[in-house]
């Protein structure tokens, strides 16, 4: 009996390995309309993507073969492909097709348009190998994670700091002043729980697996995100993206907004009717405006035209360094009229004694400027260079509506020439679905924004003015960052009980 039992496990495992290819095909994210599958490459050639429910229909093609692959073509969204070393890219657009390198290990799929609540069977067909998965989408209505005491925990710790922050506030100041911190409660209260208390939620998360996958469940995994978001390829490109974008549009707003701004100061004729022209940039929807730009800057849109009959053959927005000039240019215009307006009214509290006083003395135009005008609007430049820096930083809108992130960036590398950190994190969180990981993006890049701003307010001086001297502190920073450190501390634990 025991030999009857082993002759026919050996020829059920005889026939397992004899039967063509069916390999095991897995699923990154399963939703309601759409489902991620992701299977093995096996070599060169077509992968025919198949979908089975009331009927059997051909979905798409996926061809695998070498190429001489760019960072200028175009690429799909839907399909990617994983190398051996782990890192990702995003298949090429050949003639209307994806394709994807041979050296990729392995290759991802978004399967859109299901219905909810639908049981499919999918199968990738390459020769004569059939790899096959079975899912059923989800309801139309998404379960939440389980709400659990940690949440509680974390929004109990948000208002009892403020709450315990307001108190001391109003102890520090005079019993006259005490009433106003009544007056504010509700507004901080509200702040505390539309703002604070999401951003701690988010900091809390990036300590999770959290992904919108199989499960709404989570479980916590430590430094994991952390050390992934500092360690893969995508980061240092992305952040040098970053710094060259953020840097180049602050340095170009400041220097435009103050050339117009002394400019428009002189007394000539119309420059009230020029103020108004050069600030509809800034009073005008910026994705209106972006939109209008991309559709001048499109291959084929007006100044591509434009330039094509001069014989300069130009794709601004798919060729590198094309792509990063164009969103540079067009956050420049968003943004210069902003920083004329801030510097014409810092213009009009210079004494024009001090102007008066530098004729006398022979000054020239440029020595007025470089020791008059220059220094007595450092107070001005500072903030707003510092609110620019962190608005570009964080200027999602120009980028993800021009280029889309676009073009394609290195081979391997999933993220885009033109992503910077924001752009990136969208994509993970709502094309990608790792909630926890886009989670622990963000606190790094609010850890970067809060040590800049730390660093250039300290350098700077803090904009403090040059007439009259700072007034003196009435909480000391050492007490102010115990409270910061106590909070942070809290939340840790909390996220450590989840």
């Amino acid at each position: 009996m025991m030999r009857a039992i082993h002759m026919m496990l050996c020829l059920a495992l005889s026939l397992l390995l004899l039967a063509p290819g069916v390999n095991a095909v897995g699923t990154e994210h399963i939703g309601t309309y759409s489902s991620k599958i992701t299977w093995e490459n096996t070599g060169d050639g077509e992968y025919r993507i198949f979908i089975k429910s009331n009927e059997t229909k051909l979905y798409d093609v996926v061809y695998v073969a070498d190429g001489n692959y760019s960072a200028s073509d175009i690429y799909f969204f839907e399909v990617e492909f994983t190398y051996a070393n782990g890192t990702k890219g995003r298949a090429y657009d050949v003639n209307g097709s994806a394709y994807v390198p041979a050296s990729a290990k392995t290759i991802s799929y978004n399967i859109t348009g299901l219905q909810p609540l639908t049981k499919y069977v999918v199968e990738i067909r390459h020769g004569n190998d059939v790899q096959s998965i079975e899912f059923t989408t989800m309801s139309e209505v998404v379960q939440l994670p389980k709400s659990d005491l940690t949440i509680y925990l974390i929004l109990a710790v948000v208002v009892g700091s403020f709450a315990v922050l307001i108190f001391y506030l109003a102890r520090m100041e005079k019993r006259r002043l005490r009433s106003a911190y009544i007056y504010i409660a509700p507004a901080v209260l509200g702040m505390v729980l539309l703002t604070f208390y999401p951003v701690l939620y988010g900091f809390f998360l990036s300590f999770t697996d959290y992904s919108l996958s199989y499960s709404q469940e989570y479980h916590f995994v430590g430094l994991e995100n952390y050390i992934n978001v500092l360690f893969t390829p995508d980061f240092s490109l992305v952040f040098t993206t970053t710094i060259i974008w953020t840097v180049g549009c602050v340095l170009l707003h400041v220097l435009i907004g103050i050339f117009l701004a002394v400019l428009l100061n002189r007394k000539i004729r119309g420059r009230v009717v020029y103020r108004a022209l050069l600030l509809l940039p800034w009073a005008i929807p910026s994705y209106i405006s972006v939109l209008t730009w991309r559709s001048m800057l499109e291959y084929g849109g007006t100044i591509p035209s434009a330039l094509s009959g001069l014989g300069v053959n130009i794709d601004f927005l798919n060729t590198m360094p094309w792509a990063l000039f164009s969103v540079i240019m067009v956050n420049v215009w968003l943004g210069f009229s902003y920083m004329m307006m801030v510097f014409s009214g810092a213009l009009q509290g210079i004494p024009e004694e001090l102007y008066e006083a530098a004729d006398v003395d022979g000054f020239s135009r440029w020595q007025k400027f470089r020791y008059i005008t220059l220094p007595l609007l450092k107070p001005a430049i500072i903030p707003a260079a510092l609110l620019g820096f962190i608005w570009t930083f964080n200027m999602f809108n120009v980028i993800y509506l021009l280029t889309g992130g676009g073009p394609v960036g290195k081979v391997g590398v999933s993220a885009g020439s033109t992503d910077i950190l924001i752009t990136y994190v969208y994509d993970q969180a709502f094309m990608y679905w790792r909630i926890g990981f886009a989670a622990a993006y963000s606190v790094v890049i609010f850890m970067m924004l809060l040590a800049f701003s730390v660093i250039y307010l300290r350098a700077g001086g803090g904009g403090e003015s040059v007439y009259f001297t700072s007034r003196k502190r009435t909480i000391s920073p050492g007490v102010t960052l115990r409270i910061l450190l106590y909070g942070v501390a809290l939340v840790y634990l909390a996220a450590f009980s989840g």
